[in-house]
């Protein structure tokens, strides 16, 4: 079970570092400024607002499937392809917030990569999915 979380973890650490990593190189934060939104940007708050519900509902289709297998392997593929389609779309939420042009706020970057480590996936949450029931 380790190994398969290990499995698990370095998927999803390796994501986060290429956000982090994005957002370093580009250095698009401005920490000063982050909450100054001008009014005709605060529509762009809902990319990320959309990526984490768009993520949120295909994370929970996808999961559907775990609930007609009791084998232990095939429940974490399942669960691991879940995590793994969540994650694609807010990495995809993150780059094209941090490779759009100066419209979209900074805070959309610091609000992906906020969630992104709130759904850390804990080892016992992991055992808890994957276990058999």
């Amino acid at each position: 079970m380790k190994e398969k979380y290990r499995v698990f973890i370095i998927i999803y650490g390796a994501l986060l570092a290429g956000i982090v990593f994005a957002t370093a190189l580009s250095i698009t934060i401005d920490w000063n400024n982050l909450f100054n939104i001008p009014e005709e940007q605060l529509l762009y708050l809902l990319v990320p607002v959309a990526a984490i519900i768009g993520s949120e509902v295909m994370f929970r289709v996808s999961m559907k499937k775990l609930e007609l297998s009791e084998d232990e392997n095939t429940r974490t593929g399942v669960y691991q392809t879940s995590n793994i389609i969540r994650w694609a779309i807010l990495e995809g939420a993150a780059f094209y917030s941090i490779m759009s042009p100066e419209d979209i706020p900074q805070i959309n970057i610091v609000i992906i990569i906020t969630y992104y480590m709130v759904i850390f996936p804990g080892f016992n949450k992991f055992k808890e999915i994957i276990s058999p029931i």
